[in-house]
């Protein structure tokens, strides 16, 4: 288990509008992480991880305290020439007020210790964590609509890993 606690002051800071300042007030930040791995056969792991993480004196006219909440259980396994992978992100903050989830599983066959074959999804349910980004008009300096983006795409991948 991991818990810290920061004060920090004189900050640079992207405010409502936009614009970077820096922020003289103090903040403070703090957070506890977790993480626990069980090992139920030679080969094969279960790992469960959570984090809380909180953010006080913020400069935002909206909320004055930010929270953020991630958690990831992890399975994964061998069989025989085969490994399997799964593992399902959680994550939610205060400032979206929405539950993301990011699901990946993948298999791996390997054909022989310098050839392999995976099959890989990336983010299965579309759902993964999105960012916000303002937008300026670099001609007005007024702010545009903000974006929501997410940073991991849906895919799927397959390919062939030969090492010579």
């Amino acid at each position: 288990m991991i818990v810290d606690y920061t004060q920090g002051k004189d900050y640079y800071i992207p405010l409502d509008a936009g614009k970077i300042v820096n922020y003289d007030k103090i903040l403070k930040m703090s957070g506890v992480e977790t993480r626990w791995t069980h090992s139920y056969h030679r080969f094969d792991k279960l790992i469960v991880q959570g984090e809380y993480r909180l953010i006080q004196n913020t400069p935002s006219q909206y909320f004055s305290t930010y929270k953020q909440y991630r958690a990831v259980v992890r399975n994964i396994n061998t069989f025989n020439k085969f490994d399997i992978f799964n593992e399902l992100l959680y994550d939610r903050n205060s400032i979206s007020n929405k539950n993301f989830y990011n699901y990946s599983a993948g298999v791996q066959y390997n054909y022989s210790d310098s050839f392999t074959f995976a099959l890989k999804g990336l983010n299965l349910f579309d759902d993964a964590r999105t960012s916000d980004y303002t937008r300026t008009n670099p001609a007005t300096f007024k702010q545009e609509e903000d974006l929501d983006i997410s940073p991991i795409d849906r895919e799927i991948q397959i390919s062939a890993k030969w090492i010579f």
